[in-house]
């Protein structure tokens, strides 16, 4: 097999295969939800923000729930004479160059074409490209997250410690949500420290993680909370919505991938398959799963299924049988990862856990929060036992598996366009 030694032609066929995803939607003119939220939030926070650049007002500036770092950068560029087309085309640029990163990584172990097959499933996400259009935080946040993750399993170098800060406060202040790379951050400078010498992994602790807790002390200071004060009642709520959503979504994304680790021969029975689904279905018995907008149990393909299918005490078929399987699915994961993929799967299942939990302070359970970074991991998943096994066999087996989940997504966006085109 060759590798994709050929950059230039990766970025190319990425680039292109990206576009031809992402151009319908910017020409779209009926309403989506994330057009909304650039017209209604981030636009005018971008705007606030250049009214008296460069100082920022944490107080009064941020028209949106996150963290205004992102509008920052783009107030930076409307200061300069950017107008909303050249905006949205940097923000377009950025979410390419989330894809161009995963891909110029897989092509050390594969070749150009299951490059594109690992990615297709993320390339041709509704919800992926949709954040590509219009200018929300979503796929910043994820890139930031992205050359974190990859910035924990490189070498302990000082150019990599530094891009661990960026990586890690950048994420912070394009959504306040990434504070949870810090423990990651923290076990994986632990861990692959020098057996002895434990002050020294501390100090990097120190070091790398100053930046982004001063950071998120001034966020603290400013709004009482991690959340603007006029977003808290809307956005903020304890709740297990997200968790359950993300468990079920985790089913139908990462469940086609236990193929693989079948193949391989590494699915051996243990007692946590049983424990995770008992698990699974308490937490599904936990709250309502049925559709509300008022409580943020809306937004994507499950929940919209609850609406179609039967519920018992407001508790949603759906969930009660995916919720269960998903929380398999990825003890499944787990367990794999943590015995193949060594320090690497380790950080994988710390960081993967740190997630879940971030969205149990939200009580908006939209697909389009779970779905991308879902297959973020999935993708980072596979090419960390590859990289830890140096075996490249499973590669073409992984490609199958995300061509047909690839094919999926591509016939959601038929159908979401036939909709459209009807004027559903």
């Amino acid at each position: 097999m060759e590798t994709g030694k050929n950059k230039g032609g990766l970025a190319g066929v990425l680039a292109l295969v990206f576009f031809i995803g992402v151009l319908p939607f910017l020409w779209q003119t009926n309403p989506l939800n994330d057009a909304e939220d650039h017209r209604s939030w981030h636009l005018p926070t971008v705007r606030a923000i250049a009214g008296h650049f460069p100082q920022l007002d944490l107080e009064n500036d941020p028209k949106a729930a996150m963290t205004p770092g992102y509008h920052y950068l783009l107030a930076g560029l409307m200061v300069c004479g950017a107008n909303e087309t050249l905006l949205r085309g940097v923000h377009v640029a950025l979410s390419l160059g989330l894809i161009l990163v995963l891909g110029w990584r897989l092509s050390r172990v594969l070749s150009i074409q299951e490059v594109v097959f690992w990615l297709g499933p993320l390339i041709f996400s509704p919800y992926f490209l949709k954040a590509s259009a219009w200018i929300v935080t979503d796929n910043p946040g994820l890139l930031g997250m992205t050359c974190t993750m990859l910035f924990l399993v490189s070498p302990l170098k000082k150019e990599h410690l530094v891009g661990l800060t960026l990586g890690i406060t950048l994420s912070f202040w394009f959504r306040q949500t990434y504070l949870w790379l810090l423990v990651p951050m923290a076990y994986a400078l632990w861990e692959r420290g020098v057996t002895g010498r434990r002050w020294g992994s501390l100090f990097k602790m120190a070091g790398v993680g100053a930046l982004p807790v001063l950071s998120a002390a001034w966020v603290f200071w400013e709004w009482q909370g991690l959340v603007p004060p006029v977003w808290r009642e809307i956005n903020q709520s304890l709740t297990l919505n997200s968790s359950i959503h993300a468990l079920a979504l985790a089913a139908c994304i990462m469940g086609p991938g236990l193929w693989v680790f079948a193949k391989e021969g590494w699915l051996k029975f243990s007692p946590w398959w049983v424990a995770s689904m008992l698990g699974g279905f308490c937490l599904a018995w936990s709250g309502p799963t049925t559709w509300s907008m008022e409580e943020g149990r809306w937004g994507g393909v499950l929940w919209n299924l609850t609406t179609m299918l039967p519920a018992w005490y407001e508790r949603s078929l759906v969930f009660l049988f995916l919720v269960p399987v998903g929380a398999v699915v990825l003890t499944i994961w787990a367990e794999v990862l943590l015995r193949v993929a060594g320090v690497r799967g380790r950080i994988w299942c710390l960081s993967l856990a740190c997630l879940i939990l971030s969205w149990v302070s939200s009580k908006l359970a939209y697909q389009r929060y779970f779905e991308p970074p879902l297959f973020i991991f999935m993708i980072l998943g596979f090419y960390w036992t590859m990289r830890q096994r140096g075996d490249r066999t499973m590669g073409s087996r992984v490609a199958w598996v995300m061509g047909l989940l690839m094919v999926v997504q591509i016939l959601g966006l038929g159908w979401f366009w036939l909709r459209r085109m009807s004027g559903a």
